[in-house]
């Protein structure tokens, strides 16, 4: 057991694959689960399971991880997402190697390779494939920032270190269409946002050009991946027309 890490997962109506993250941290160090008001079976999943569970209202993603740093009194922290588990090299890393880990002080950010899937199928090389996740903190070094995709902000410097690519999260191996679409107008309504308050003006000639050049360069990127590679450009493609459809409309409203 890591008494110096804490393993933080958000959660909300995630009855399907909590049980699979949790199975994965057990024994390896404190767990705090931050919950925005689950109506499913997922709290009970959790209290089948020695962890700290808070409620806490959703405002955003950024919001609620700082939210979960303020109640971690652990020198490191580890995010988690629900549909993730720990593999078992990074389980055996954190619990024997973490000295490694604590002895770069002067690193805040450490980066951990993320293993993605598509119908249980590695992607590799194109949108959504495997990469790197920042996501063991040194927790009173870093905040969140980011009104979209938030990220994580070193209050002094800037240091992050890579760990091994063989030390992987694993995300959810069952991610198919379904999982896939079901975020696709959620987050391109996001992304508007923040073009929007930025300023950015869409034309119609603009709306065109852009979806057939990003589909035709995403498609490009991830031919080597066959079928998921595809799935993967065009959802991608679809997301960012809606997004500048969204700006579209605001530029064009009255």
């Amino acid at each position: 057991m890591n008494k110096d890490l804490t393993i933080v997962i958000l959660t909300h109506n995630n009855e399907n694959v909590i049980r699979r993250a949790l199975e994965s941290v057990v024994g390896i160090g404190k767990v705090l689960v931050v919950d925005s008001g689950s109506t499913d079976e997922t709290l009970s999943i959790c209290n089948e399971f020695k962890v700290d569970l808070v409620i806490n209202k959703f405002i955003s993603f950024k919001d609620q991880r700082n939210f979960a740093l303020s109640k971690v009194y652990t020198e490191f922290t580890l995010f988690l997402d629900s549909d993730e588990k720990v593999s078992q090299l990074l389980k055996n890393f954190l619990i024997n190697d973490f000295k490694l880990l604590e002895d770069n002080v002067d690193i805040n950010i450490f980066e951990i390779f993320r293993t993605e899937y598509y119908d249980n199928i590695e992607v590799v090389y194109g949108f959504g494939r495997s990469n790197y996740q920042t996501r063991l903190l040194r927790t009173k070094q870093v905040y969140y920032d980011g009104d979209v995709h938030e990220y994580p902000v070193c209050k002094s410097g800037n240091t992050t270190k890579k760990l091994d690519s063989s030390i992987r999260i694993d995300h959810n191996p069952n991610r198919d269409l379904d999982s896939i679409l079901s975020r696709l107008v959620p987050y391109a309504k996001l992304a508007s946002i923040k073009k929007i308050k930025n300023g950015r003006k869409v034309s119609s000639l603009v709306m065109f050009l852009n979806f057939n050049y990003q589909l035709l360069r995403l498609c490009w990127n991830g031919r080597k991946d066959g079928r998921a590679g595809l799935v993967a450009a065009w959802a991608e493609a679809i997301s960012r027309a809606i997004t500048y459809l969204y700006v579209y409309d605001d530029n064009n409203k009255n």
